[in-house]
């Protein structure tokens, strides 16, 4: 599992956010991997994409189709043209991961 998010160069606040949910996940020991990464901060989300281990799924730690769920996200997994790489598009618009992370959670 490849999360992506945001990030921030002037805040940690996103980065600790979505470190908490990574946390939470990788807990779980659902995925042989849980990564992170970034799309305006280390570790960014391209090079993490390349060297993510397959298969891989990509999850969008963005609330709604946006830009980057739209476009960046998606044009990056697209761009590999790797068949084992599955987009589940973002946290806000697939109900079924909002409920495993919040099993993660509330255990």
């Amino acid at each position: 599992l490849l999360l992506v998010a945001h990030g921030s160069r002037n805040s940690g606040k996103s980065a600790e956010a979505a470190a908490s949910i990574h946390d939470g996940l990788a807990a779980t020991g659902l995925f042989a991997t849980t990564r992170l990464a970034f799309l305006e901060q280390e570790p960014l989300f391209p090079q993490a994409l390349k060297a993510c281990p397959r298969p891989t799924i990509v999850l969008g730690l963005f609330t709604g189709r946006g830009m980057h769920a739209e476009d960046d996200v998606r044009a990056a997994v697209k761009a590999l043209g790797d068949r084992s790489v599955i987009l589940v598009e973002q946290l806000g618009g697939y109900a079924p991961i909002i409920e495993l992370l919040s099993s993660a959670w509330f255990r």
